[in-house]
């Protein structure tokens, strides 16, 4: 998936069910604490987000190392005078570079109207999030997704969640426990037990819904579970 505006700005992007920084195999939790765990790490091992986004190493990062230096001093605020002075230029190339960095934000903007317009706004990527088909119809978004864990789910030495009343919110909360169970393999009962309780006491509850909805199968004694959904 290409990253957003957004995701070039604050430094990192989402994959599947984590965070991941845009310049190394750093990854989070798709949590608050996550976000700014990331937030810290682009801080201390890429200079931040605007100098890690002005070096972008990518083949769509067109601009010099003069150009860089422009954006980050335009960026701390720097008079035309003083940036002129501090990189030997007089004030009048200072300026012309300036309105030649808005003219192309011009140009990539009405570029990517016509984008759109001719592929449409979300250019074949679907922003609902894979879930099993007798939770399609609640038609969860990754936005759904991403508000929900970060309300009701805490990443500590395990998972644990706080169980909402709202049908989508535990239909998320289903689909990241269901994480928690390999594909292909098979679990006794105090197997899962143990895995949802650690989530939260109720974990009856929670084994009913992740049967009901289509995450997890188990034999009509309830002896065996497996995982049946899969997102890859």
């Amino acid at each position: 998936m290409t990253n957003t505006i957004e995701d070039w700005r604050r430094g990192f992007h989402r994959e599947r069910r984590t965070l991941a920084c845009n310049y190394c195999d750093a990854h989070e939790p798709l949590t608050t604490a996550g976000e700014r765990a990331l937030t810290a790490h682009i801080e201390a091992a890429h200079g931040g987000a605007l100098a890690a986004v002005l070096a972008a190493p990518d083949r769509a990062n067109a601009l010099t190392p003069t150009q860089q230096t422009l954006l980050t001093a335009f960026a701390e605020g720097a008079s035309d005078r003083d940036v002129a002075a501090q990189l030997g230029l007089a004030a009048g190339t200072v300026r012309h570079q300036k309105f030649t960095f808005r003219q192309k934000a011009a140009q990539a903007r009405l570029y990517l109207a016509q984008f759109t317009a001719a592929f449409g706004a979300d250019a074949g990527e679907s922003s609902l999030v894979a879930v099993p088909a007798a939770a399609a119809a609640l038609g969860i978004t990754e936005a759904d997704y991403a508000a929900v864990i970060a309300k009701h789910a805490r990443f500590g030495d395990s998972l644990t969640i706080a169980w909402p009343r709202a049908e989508k919110a535990r239909v998320c909360l289903c689909l990241r426990l269901c994480e928690e169970f390999t594909p292909g393999q098979h679990y006794s009962g105090p197997a899962v037990r143990a895995v949802l309780v650690a989530a939260n006491p109720d974990y009856a509850i929670l084994a009913r819904y992740l049967v009901d909805y289509g995450f997890l199968a188990r034999t009509p004694d309830g002896r065996d579970y497996w995982r049946i959904f899969t997102n890859e």
